[in-house]
């Protein structure tokens, strides 16, 4: 009964949901690649490391 139930309330906000969690996704994945980059080119500076 519970899996007719959660199969009925996807079926009805499933189209909503869907977008939101793919665009949420990008918008994930994006932010770890704007840090990676960052951290890659040197942007990020550690507070222990001494000043060049």
């Amino acid at each position: 009964m519970l899996a007719s139930v959660a199969g009925e309330v996807l079926g009805r906000v499933g189209p909503f949901v869907i977008p939101v969690v793919l665009f949420a996704g990008g918008v994930a994945v994006y932010a770890l690649l704007w840090l990676f980059y960052r951290w890659r080119d040197g942007a990020v500076i550690d507070d222990d490391a001494p000043e060049e």
